[in-house]
């Protein structure tokens, strides 16, 4: 399975569910260091004007949800929240993001375009309902 951007610098290729597994298990010990963080680092890193850690945390889904879609397969339709996560939170953040950091949301908004797309194509969504890929 490929899930592509434009960029081929972007494209993250799994070559077999092993592979793909793996990359989940060890993507997501990523989410020790920042639950291992001081409850101020935590609330610091998190806070909805820290515009950098924002960026950084919509990439973190936006891959952790890519590896999770080969890494899952059809297991993953169980957990349609993540894509809605996903998407709630880049509405989100274009909604309140500066315009100096607009360039960082290409890719976000590019991937998360597709991954709607791919719902409504499903039957189960309409585009008109994600305002952050509507811009």
């Amino acid at each position: 399975m490929l899930v592509y951007s434009s960029s081929p610098s972007q494209k993250i290729i799994a070559k077999n569910p092993d592979t793909a597994y793996l990359a989940f298990a060890q993507f997501t010990a990523l989410y020790d260091v920042i639950s291992g963080s001081a409850n101020d680092e935590f609330a610091s890193f998190t806070e909805p004007t820290n515009y950098p850690a924002q960026l950084l945390l919509i990439h973190f889904m936006l891959i952790e949800y890519a590896i999770g879609v080969v890494a899952l397969g059809d297991a993953g339709e169980r957990f349609g929240f993540r894509r809605r996560a996903c998407i709630a939170w880049l509405d989100h953040l274009v909604a309140s993001l500066p315009d100096e950091y607009e360039s960082y949301l290409d890719w976000p908004k590019e991937y998360c375009t597709i991954i709607a797309t791919q719902y409504v194509r499903s039957g189960r969504s309409h585009p008109a309902s994600h305002p952050a890929l509507l811009t």
